[in-house]
């Protein structure tokens, strides 16, 4: 049997997915071939409800939606370990659509401690760029990256690894929280 993995937004839908997205970039963070799978097998993606679930087959090292849907259902997930939590990885989400010209969003991620190895569950949590403390926006320019907006900010990163030390100052402590990645999926 294959390996499955279901997808569960929390704080956000997939698809035309994430406009207002907080954590940006305008070319691929996560190079073709440089992602890592937490599934050697297809996605199942359920944005909000299990009745809107769609499958993503494996193709390299990233997850796409199938041919047939419309291309303005079309999506793409690539993922890369931020850092670990409960002994397993916690992952940079790298989500795109059909359109190259779009940008590309970012999402924390993690495989629920509840799997097996035909089947488990993935948390997706979008990070906000206003939580970042004014220090670590500060950080975060320093290091190419552009804030825009006032009440509700943008981040665009410039590389992976400025988006990795600006969510592991933020969100770093939290990763082994339990109830904040609850809270997360709760849409709090």
């Amino acid at each position: 049997m294959t390996p499955r993995l279901l997808l569960q937004r929390t704080a956000v839908g997939l698809s035309p997915l994430i406009l207002g997205a907080c954590f940006v970039s305008q070319v691929p963070l996560i190079s073709v071939g440089e992602g890592t799978l937490p599934v050697a097998g297809p996605l199942i993606v359920c944005p909000d409800r299990p009745s809107e679930c769609f499958d993503l087959e494996l193709v390299a090292d990233a997850y796409v939606s199938a041919p047939h849907l419309p291309r303005e259902e079309f999506v793409k997930l690539r993922f890369s370990v931020l850092s670990e939590a409960f002994a397993e990885p916690v992952y940079i989400l790298e989500v795109s659509g059909a359109d190259e010209a779009d940008e590309f969003t970012y999402m924390i991620a993690r495989r629920r401690q509840e799997h097996t190895a035909s089947y488990g569950m993935l948390d997706a949590v979008l990070p906000s760029c206003s939580d970042l403390s004014v220090e670590d926006l500060q950080a975060f320019e320093a290091a190419g990256g552009r804030v825009t907006g006032h009440y509700s900010k943008t981040c665009r990163a410039p590389d992976l690894e400025t988006l990795k030390t600006a969510w592991m100052a933020q969100y770093g402590a939290l990763l082994d929280d339990e109830a904040w990645w609850a809270e997360a999926r709760r849409g709090s």
